[in-house]
């Protein structure tokens, strides 16, 4: 699924740069150890309260923006999201969560655009996503040879004979 896939690969990205790191702040800690319990609303909470101390933390927002999508509530989290984005303009964690909210809500262009910025700024995201969903290396090279010629795949992503196909 797209969006575990991507979702993933989002949290394989470095978040905490040692810079950002500075200053103590009890509620980003807290939201941390309660997003690791999966207690997205405690977190969520915790996230806000560390906005107030930094409205302009990119962490948090990326963060918050999380914990809302995890629990559903998408508009939120692009909200944050896209304050993180601004801020941070090369978050890609940011761009990720996004876009899988745009195509949760059927915003499937939006969605598109978010996903290409974060290819943008690491285009190894390209590759992993062609490596998960084709099982990556030469057999996966083998697959879209047959592919371009003229077989369509199933939903395996198999190639199988053309509707159009002429024995």
């Amino acid at each position: 699924h797209i969006n575990g896939l991507l979702f993933a690969l989002s949290l394989s990205l470095v978040l905490f740069a040692p810079a950002a790191m500075s200053y103590v702040d009890p509620a980003f800690d807290q939201g941390l150890i309660k997003m690791k319990a999966a207690d997205y609303d405690g977190a969520a909470e915790c996230f806000g309260e560390s906005l107030g101390l930094n409205p302009n933390d990119p962490r948090s927002l990326v963060l918050r923006g999380e914990c809302f999508y995890k629990m559903g509530n998408y508009a939120f989290a692009i909200q944050d999201c896209t304050t993180a984005i601004q801020y941070a303009p090369n978050n890609i964690r940011a761009y990720l969560i996004r876009g899988i909210c745009h195509s949760n809500l059927g915003k499937d262009g939006m969605a598109i655009l978010d996903f290409q910025n974060a290819i943008k700024l690491d285009p190894k995201l390209a590759e992993a996503f062609f490596n998960h969903t084709t099982g990556g290396g030469v057999p996966a090279l083998k697959k879209l040879e047959k592919l371009s010629d003229g077989a369509v795949p199933d939903n395996n992503g198999n190639p199988m004979a053309s509707d159009n196909a002429v024995d």
